[in-house]
């Protein structure tokens, strides 16, 4: 059963919640250390333009259907015209 406030939890678990909340920090600052200072937790700004030789090279994100990139406006309207269609005949039989 959840609780309602912070304060109704016992002192055993709030004392976990430190504790793994003080093993997060060390390991965030070690993967820091190792990384440079550049860590996956920092938020990279985005900048415009080709990406540096040392920037970091980030995954291609690849749709259901085999897609690298997004939909066209035309496209999408080609295929809620379609949709459309699909649906009137069906209604009309």
């Amino acid at each position: 059963m959840p609780t309602d406030s912070f304060w109704d939890l016992p002192i055993a678990t709030l004392e976990k919640a430190l504790h793994l909340r003080r093993q997060i920090e060390a390991l965030q600052k070690t993967e820091q250390d190792i990384m440079g200072g550049v860590s996956s937790v920092n938020a990279v700004a985005k900048r415009r333009g080709r990406p540096s030789k040392t920037a970091p090279v980030t995954p291609v994100t690849v749709k259901k259907d085999g897609r690298t990139g997004k939909r066209s406006a035309a496209t999408i309207a080609k295929m809620k015209a379609a949709a459309q269609r699909a649906r009137w005949a069906k209604v009309k039989g």
